[in-house]
């Protein structure tokens, strides 16, 4: 969860920085040259921060950081996992 939460804070801030950077060569009339030289990709820089973010969240995801992803895997391989308990004392 941790690592999460840090990498939305960096995405959080990576965004505003690139809507920052594109709001002011969108509204900047020195700089229509380079709002016309881009053109579409202005989308394409304006989501890529969202969309690297979610990458970089999927793979650093890891069972091991206590998120509770691991809660099935020791459920069925922790203690009694063959059956014990549910048998009832019935030897082995």
């Amino acid at each position: 969860m941790i690592r999460d939460g840090r990498w939305a804070t960096i995405s959080s801030v990576l965004c505003f920085v690139v809507w920052g950077v594109l709001g002011w060569i969108l509204f900047d009339p020195d700089l229509r040259g380079v709002q016309e030289g881009l053109g579409w990709w202005m989308a394409a820089i304006a989501l890529a921060p969202m969309l690297l973010a979610g990458v970089l969240i999927a793979v650093s995801d890891s069972p091991d950081d206590g998120d509770g992803a691991t809660t099935a895997w020791a459920d069925r391989h922790g203690a009694g996992w063959r059956g014990e308990d549910s048998c009832g004392g019935c030897g082995g």
